[in-house]
C-alpha cells in the first residue's frame, strides 16, 4: 500500500490509498505498453501536455515501461506509448507520461517488489508551466513531484530536481 497526495493545477487536494495489485497484461488482451511500438501513434500526439518537453522527444527502447504492477495500475489514464523514461535516482526509475484526460501521470519502479516506491498516479486537466502537477508521499516521508518546465522551489523544506521533470526531497 502506498498513500499518494495527489496536487492538480487547480489546487485541488485528494488522499487515496492504492494497493499494486493490478495484472501486467494490457486493457485489450493485446500488447502491453511496454512492447508498444517505438513512437506515441498519431492520434496521441496532439495530446500531449505542452508543459512537458520530456514528453515532446522521440521514443526510445528506453521508454518501454516495466511489465509491473506500478507501470499496470496506470494504464487505463495513460495515452498509449507517451511514456517517457525520466531517470533513476536512489534505484528507483521514474516515467512520466501523457494522461488521456489532459494531465500527466508519474509512475516509478523499483526493482525490490516490497519497495514502497512502486507506484503511479495520474493527475490534473491541465499542465500549466512550472508548477508541480502530481506529488507522491510514502508512510516514511519520502516525497517526489512531477513538475512541469520551469518550476522552481526555495526554502528550507524545498524539493530539488532529481531527474528531468522529477523532483524530491
Amino acid at each position: 500500500m502506498r498513500t499518494l497526495t495527489t496536487l492538480c493545477a487547480a489546487v485541488v487536494m485528494a488522499t487515496v490509498t492504492m494497493g499494486m495489485t493490478g495484472c501486467t497484461d494490457a486493457p485489450d488482451g493485446g500488447t502491453p505498453p511496454s512492447a508498444a511500438a517505438a513512437r506515441p501513434t498519431p492520434s496521441a500526439t496532439p495530446g500531449l501536455p505542452e508543459h512537458l518537453a520530456i514528453l515532446h522527444r522521440p521514443f526510445t527502447a528506453t521508454d518501454a515501461l516495466p511489465d509491473t504492477e506500478a507501470a499496470a495500475s496506470t494504464l487505463d489514464e495513460v495515452v498509449l506509448n507517451s511514456q517517457r523514461r525520466a531517470g533513476a535516482w536512489h534505484g528507483t526509475t521514474y516515467w512520466v507520461a501523457a494522461a488521456s484526460n489532459g494531465g500527466a501521470c508519474l509512475i516509478a519502479e523499483n526493482p525490490d517488489p516490497a519497495s514502497p516506491d512502486n507506484w503511479a498516479t495520474c493527475g490534473g486537466t491541465d499542465v500549466p508551466a512550472a508548477e508541480v502537477l502530481v506529488t507522491m508521499e510514502g508512510d516514511d516521508g519520502h516525497r517526489v513531484s512531477l513538475v512541469s518546465d520551469g518550476y522552481t522551489d526555495r526554502g528550507p523544506t524545498a524539493l530539488h530536481e532529481v531527474v528531468p521533470n522529477v523532483w524530491g526531497n
